[in-house]
């Protein structure tokens, strides 16, 4: 809210009174009002992103002082930062120059593009398409910031945005990794002169595994001991006591393990 007494420039003659206008104070009540950018880049940038309307004008009685309201609206597409100048003018003759610093910050990322890969050395690809902000075809730029992993390649870099209505514009994101065991981030802009699209990008690697091949070391036939353990025991004493004759090994083949008692009589 600004409070201002119209003054009549030194180079202009002071202009009669008229209708509308309050003699003593010569206070108009009619204003106009404009945004005065410094180059075509700023005007470009914020033509379609700032808006100025007047919302009300008070008058005091006593003092004849004129209130203005304005409204400002700033919704850009991309990150700026201008200095741009609100111009008021009396029909008076009066005029009042408002410096106005404009910027917008860089926006959270549109979205997420996760890519998987094949295998270390080896490319894949996820495309997307965009479409132009505006009725025609848009020049624009495709690039990582910086501080991104350097295995991430777009393509194209550059060309055109087809309008809404056509196939559009396809983007491709390419992970090339080289290292098993880390995560792969970068931020991918795509901008235009007055538009702008933000996205993260993950590269994920497949799990490693050891290669498996065949022992060069003979490995022994004999059981693991804890297989030995899992089988069932024998008594062999018992197992022996139910022998009647020797086994076919033994040097006394066939020779009867007990002997039986003759009584004389």
């Amino acid at each position: 809210l600004t409070r201002l007494r119209a003054v009549t420039p030194l180079d202009k003659q002071r202009q009669a009174v008229q209708d509308g206008v309050f003699t003593g104070h010569a206070l108009a009540e009619e204003f106009s009002y404009k945004i005065e950018f410094p180059n075509a880049e700023s005007r470009q940038q914020l033509e379609q992103a700032l808006a100025v309307s007047l919302v009300r004008k008070e008058r005091d009685p006593h003092t004849g002082l004129v209130v203005l309201v304005f409204n400002l609206v700033f919704s850009p597409f991309r990150p700026l930062s201008h200095l741009v100048t609100l111009t008021v003018t009396a029909a008076t003759g009066g005029v009042w120059s408002f410096p106005l610093a404009v910027r917008a910050s860089e926006p959270p990322p549109d979205d997420v593009i996760t890519v998987e890969a094949a295998g270390l050395g080896k490319g894949s690809t996820v495309s997307f398409v965009l479409f132009s902000h505006s009725r025609h075809a848009t020049p624009f730029q495709a690039f990582f910031v910086a501080g991104s992993d350097n295995v991430f390649a777009v393509t194209p870099e550059s060309g055109e945005l087809q309008p809404q209505g056509t196939h559009g514009t396809r983007l491709s994101v390419t992970f090339t990794p080289n290292m098993y065991g880390r995560s792969y981030k970068a931020r991918l802009v795509v901008q235009t002169l007055d538009m702008q699209w933000t996205y993260d990008v993950k590269g994920g690697t497949p799990e490693y595994r050891v290669p498996k091949a065949p022992s060069a070391i003979l490995t022994s036939t004999l059981a693991h001991p804890r297989v030995l353990a899992q089988r069932p025991r024998v008594n062999y004493i018992r197992k022996n006591m139910k022998l009647r004759a020797t086994a076919v090994s033994s040097p006394i083949k066939g020779h009867p393990l007990f002997q039986k008692h003759v009584e004389s009589l």
